[in-house]
């Protein structure tokens, strides 16, 4: 998969968050999925676009998958465990 780049409406804070999509690498246990890594924040839309020209504008979920990590059968599927 090539690198591009995504502008999203901020989730922590006010404005927009560009993010670069791409592949985790061969050492990583999430190995060939979905790599969602934030680059930038802008306070405009119009900042975003002027430095990220070529970004695509909108939500992108990396919806990667644990299931073949050790212990995943107590993961919810978000990363997290199951309460006792």
């Amino acid at each position: 998969m090539s690198k591009y780049n995504t502008i999203e409406n901020a989730k922590y804070a006010e404005g927009y968050s560009v993010y670069e999509i791409g592949t985790y690498g061969r050492s990583s246990v999430l190995a060939g999925q979905t790599k969602k890594t934030l680059v930038e924040i802008f306070d405009t839309i119009e900042e975003a676009k002027e430095c990220y020209p070529k970004a695509d504008f909108g939500y992108f979920d990396a919806n990667n998958t644990f299931g073949h990590l050790p212990g995943s059968d107590h993961l919810d599927g978000q990363g997290g465990a199951w309460g006792e």
